[in-house]
């Protein structure tokens, strides 16, 4: 019945015709001696309905009330649908007292024919009471009466639909005098409910179409609105934000306490909600794991990508100092020595003019160097704690912390847990008033201590004695000199004797080592190397790891140092032919994008022994040494002789096309300390090689090496840059000729850019020679005869020209890492920020020191197409591209943003760009630029990734 009744179309609530044959039935059903619902049978016995089921029957008249008596028990509410005879709301409490009185009224007799053994002649109609007698109805006798009681509450004329507009129109009722009579009915009924389709011949429906028609218009959808509404007792607003201080009453001086709680909504990762992926990135929740508790997050590293995790953010005060601190366990993961790849950041935000938080700010506090393997902390399972302290600056309204991984870590997982923000109390002023006075008291009265004991000891007057004169007066005091002498056993030697007992031990009181003598008779430590077998197991988890025993299932025990060492060097080997392969494919795709010549050298290609001259036809050796370089096992080496420095210089049998040249090569070893132990890339060579643009590099300690930048002009020297730092890599190169600009040079280490450098600017005067008879290239190598500037596994070298321009066209790049900040609310981008010019064509000009404009010369529809690259997002911040003609907006881009989000979340968005493309009608004469809009400024726009101009870039051509 359920169903037809709400189903679409015709119903007992829309329709006269339906309401009709459903009376029909009910009368028929009235004859009826028997009936059947579900597994029950109805029957009248004697008067007294009954239902009947297999092993069970119940009476459901309760004590005889007959059928027809409901009918009657319901006219009195009738009454609720007829408001027109009440004068004023003064009358309604009455109707609800008669209604609901004493015993004899409607609602009595209502709950007799339900069954319900009312006992004595009162009834208590508290909503407790009420609720309680309505819960020990048997449900098969609602479902029993259901049909009769539908009949006799329609026979009684209740509209429960028009009620609720009979009360509306009541003069002068009061909103909040009869929100309390509602919650009375709500609560009289058990509060149903009230979120699902309502049917008006269920019993249960009665009560819910009172509520719902009558009721709901003054305390809405949900009852807690009569406690947190604008008249209730409870005012909703200090439920949330800082606390009136009004509501606060006096606190106890000792009830107050150092307690610094946790500012993070779910620091602990205690449930699964704690960890939202927003970013897809793979974060997820582990409640297997954790630091204290039980949960954690965790992130599966991916190389060359960034992986962040930001929290809740917190308000800040200025001079706040914030204890911030997580703890971590990486697993199996595989990160490159020194990076900083696991980092706990903090995230400053302000808060805009919009109200809405501005990232300011990324500050790392903490960070594991070096994440290679698995963590080991014994005692926290694993956890490493990361903690530091944020001191609040000004300009800051918030700080949140970001979990991050950087590009350099992959493999394996990383787990996160307890994560924490506190606050270090900031006293006020006010609160010490009368310190220094009750300071002042306390140095007046050390001092009246000082002056009389000094008079006491010596006899003598005077005040303002120091703590040195107190000193004196204790150590010529006669009677403590007798005291040292007894003490030491000697009359006269007291000091003496105690200072040389006290000989050997520092200022806590340990034993300083050097004082130690005859250690060669102490006995052999027992049981000295119990750890080794910790050791030889080390041993075997290297070695089982790294040759693939250990995804094989077929792990080796009993591993020496040399297998480890063997497969170390395998794996090296490896990577350094990779490395090759991959500049070589490299080199291919670049030359033939843009076209002109390219070499690649892979001296695993050649036997062992001497350079072949095929390749360096001209190899140059000077310096009193007789060190020689020659191929062995795949790499070009020194066969070192310790006799003195020696130089090797070699020139490329052939040259490239232009001026333009990138000049890489494969390091299969890194270079040793010594004076005189360099490698060189040389480039713009002339056939003698007296003339070369060179870059260079050396040791100058543990992994840390520098470079320098130069040419040499008839075998002189010339130094452009000296001493840069740089970044141990397999993969070096040197770029001689950047975009349209053959006077500008890079050194690139890796993916990093150590080295750019522009004829004219900062004080950089290209000396070079630049022409056709300038265009070979080649290596130099340095060794003292003692130590090698590592050995080469081959190069790649390649035409680094741009094609010819063909047609109305411009394309210029921003190719540098420095940042520079492209400002808010719709700008123009900053003048030279596109520095690099790929190519341009005769009829169109360009000028980056204004805002990088570009005049035509000739009228038409030109595309205008601008990317820049500025980092993710803040959290609740965006943007669009715009392009303007003559400094007016002509059209804007697609909007981008990060939406804001509270608790631990990753950046929404992993766009780190913005992107537009227009078709601009033009005249002879106008001035394209390129513009963004952002809601707040974007500073992040150098990077080492922009060195190939394919990050930040803009450019115009005409297409009709």
């Amino acid at each position: 019945m359920t169903a037809s009744l709400t189903a679409p179309g015709k119903t007992p609530a829309n329709d006269v015709e339906v309401i009709g044959q459903m009376l029909g039935r009910i009368r028929a059903l009235e004859t009826a001696p028997t009936t059947r619902v579900g597994s029950w049978v109805i029957a009248d016995d004697g008067g007294v309905l009954k239902a009947f089921k297999p092993g069970t029957s119940m009476i459901l008249g309760g004590d005889g009330a007959e059928l027809p008596d409901l009918t009657e028990a319901l006219a009195g509410y009738a009454r609720l649908s007829d408001l027109e005879g009440l004068a004023s709301q003064a009358e309604l409490p009455d109707l609800i007292t008669q209604l609901l009185g004493a015993d004899g009224s409607p609602l009595t007799a209502l709950l007799k024919a339900l069954g319900l053994g009312l006992g004595g002649t009162g009834l208590s109609f508290t909503p407790e009471a009420i609720q309680a007698l309505l819960g020990h109805i048997p449900m098969d006798n609602i479902e029993g009466l259901a049909e009769a009681l539908a009949e006799a509450a329609i026979n009684a004329g209740i509209d429960f639909a028009n009620l609720g507009l009979k009360l509306f129109g009541l003069p002068g009722l009061d909103a909040d005098q009869f929100a309390a009579v509602a919650h009375r009915f709500f609560s009289l009924f058990g509060n149903p409910d009230l979120s699902g389709p309502l049917n008006p011949l269920d019993l249960a429906d009665i009560g819910k179409s009172f509520i719902q028609n009558a009721i709901s218009p003054w305390i809405g959808s949900d009852p807690t609105s009569l406690l947190l509404g604008p008249r209730s007792p409870l005012d909703a607003a200090q439920l949330f934000n800082a606390i009136n201080p009004a509501l606060i009453p006096l606190v106890n001086v000792a009830s107050v306490g150092d307690a610094s709680p946790n500012y993070l909504e779910n620091g602990g990762f205690d449930t699964r909600e704690s960890v939202v992926d927003q970013g897809n990135q793979g974060w997820f929740w582990r409640g297997t794991s954790g630091h204290g508790n039980l949960g954690c997050a965790v992130i599966a590293p991916v190389a060359g990508r960034w992986e962040t995790l930001e929290s809740n953010i917190v308000p800040v005060a200025v001079n706040q100092v914030i204890p911030v601190g997580i703890w971590v366990h990486h697993i199996g993961t595989t990160s490159a020595a020194g990076t900083n790849g696991v980092m706990l950041n903090v995230r400053a935000y302000k808060r805009n003019a919009a109200g809405n938080p501005e990232i300011v700010s990324t500050t790392t506090v903490a960070s594991i160097a070096t994440p290679n393997g698995t963590s080991v902390n014994p005692g926290h399972a694993g956890y490493i704690e990361l903690a530091g302290s944020f001191p609040v600056p000004a300009g800051v309204d918030y700080i949140a912390l970001q979990l991050a991984i950087a590009p350099t870590v992959y493999g394996g997982e990383v787990e996160w847990d307890d994560g924490v923000i506190s606050k270090t109390g900031l006293l006020p002023q006010n609160l010490v008033n009368g310190l220094p006075t009750d300071l002042a008291n306390l140095a007046n009265q050390a001092q009246a201590i000082i002056d009389n004991s000094v008079q006491a000891l010596l006899g003598i007057a005077g005040t303002g004695f120091l703590p040195a004169d107190l000193k004196t007066a204790l150590t010529s005091f006669p009677k403590l000199n007798n005291l040292y002498d007894t003490l030491a056993g000697t009359p006269g030697g007291g000091l003496t004797q105690i200072a040389q007992r006290l000989l050997g031990l520092d200022t806590t009181g340990k034993l300083d080592a050097s004082w130690l003598k005859n250690l060669g008779g102490i006995p052999t430590i027992p049981n000295l190397l119990t750890k080794a077998p910790d050791l030889a197991a080390h041993v075997d988890d290297v070695a089982n790891a790294l040759s693939g025993n250990t995804v094989t299932g077929t792990e080796v025990v009993g591993n020496l140092l040399p297998d480890a060492k063997t497969v170390m060097a395998n794996l090296y080997e490896q990577v350094t032919g990779l490395t090759r392969r991959v500049q070589g494919l490299e080199t291919e795709a670049q030359a033939a994008a843009i076209g002109g010549k390219r070499f690649n050298i892979d001296f695993s290609d050649y036997p062992n022994g001497p350079i072949p001259t095929s390749l360096f036809p001209l190899q140059n050796y000077s310096g009193p040494g007789g060190s020689t370089v020659a191929v062995k096992d795949g790499n070009a080496i020194w066969n070192l002789v310790n006799n003195g420095n020696r130089s090797w210089l070699g020139r490329y049998v052939d040259p490239t096309a232009t001026d333009f040249q990138v000049v890489r090569g494969t390091m299969a070893s890194a270079p040793e300390q010594g004076s005189n132990v360099r490698i060189w890339a040389t480039a713009r060579m002339n056939a003698t090689g007296t003339d070369y643009v060179w870059a260079r590099g050396y040791c100058t300690g543990w992994l840390s090496y520098k470079g320098d930048i130069g040419c040499t002009i008839n075998g002189v020297e010339t130094v452009w840059r000296s001493g840069v730092s740089l970044t141990w890599s397999l993969d070096m190169y040197l770029v001689a000729g950047v975009g349209n600009n053959a006077r500008r040079y890079q050194v690139i280490s890796g993916t990093t850019p150590v080295v750019d450098i522009i004829n004219g600017q900062g004080g950089f005067v290209d000396n070079s020679l630049l022409d056709s008879n300038h265009r070979y290239w080649g290596s130099r190598a340095d060794t003292n005869g003692q130590q090698t500037p590592g050995a080469i596994a081959g190069a790649s070298v390649r035409d680094n020209a741009q094609p010819a321009v063909v047609g109305t066209t411009f394309r210029a790049s921003r190719r540098v890492t420095s940042d520079v900040t492209i400002a808010s609310g719709g700008a123009h981008v900053p003048n030279n920020f596109y520095e690099t010019v790929d190519y341009i064509s005769d009829d169109l000009s360009y000028n980056p020191a204004d805002s990088c404009a570009v005049t035509v010369t000739d009228g038409g529809t030109y595309r205008c197409t601008h990317r820049a690259y500025h980092g993710l997002y803040g959290s609740g911040s965006g943007g669009m591209a715009m392009v303007t003609r003559n400094g007016v907006i002509q059209s804007r881009g697609p909007w981008a943003d990060t939406q804001f989000s509270a608790g631990f979340a990753v950046i929404v968005s992993k766009q780190d760009a913005t992107y537009g493309s227009f078709d601009v009608l033009c005249q002879a004469g106008d001035v394209l630029r390129p513009a963004f809009d952002f809601t707040s400024s974007m500073g992040d726009t150098g990077d080492a990734k922009l060195v190939d101009g394919s990050q930040s870039y803009w450019e115009v051509v005409k297409v009709g």
